[in-house]
């Protein structure tokens, strides 16, 4: 059963984003990105099914993380892979929807 796996989110927790800008996974997914006035950057990294719709995307940032909740459009199958980022390191790995992890989405050693 393919599940999403803690060990693959917290081996991102503190990593230098430029792991991330180069991880051969990530960067073949549609990216948006947001940064809050606190230098808080949110990236949501998408992997949707040819087809999909693009859902909406509401964050709200507090004085220490980002919290961003996603509305899809239809039931496609789609995994939006959600980084919060603050001075060049990941501070949080989040998978929201029909996601699933493995050691291939971890950073490179």
């Amino acid at each position: 059963m393919k599940t999403v796996r803690q060990e693959d989110l917290d081996a991102w927790r503190g990593q230098p984003v430029v792991k991330l800008d180069s991880h051969p996974i990530f960067a073949s997914m549609d990216l948006r990105r947001t940064i809050a006035q606190s230098g808080v950057e949110t990236r949501n990294y998408r992997n949707a099914s040819a087809g999909a719709r693009m859902g909406r995307a509401t964050t709200s940032f507090s004085q220490s993380s980002a919290e961003t909740h996603y509305r899809e459009d239809d039931t496609s199958v789609v995994c939006n892979n959600v980084f919060v980022i603050k001075n060049g390191r990941v501070l949080s790995y989040t998978p929201v929807g029909q996601c699933y992890t493995d050691q291939s989405l971890q950073p490179p050693e």
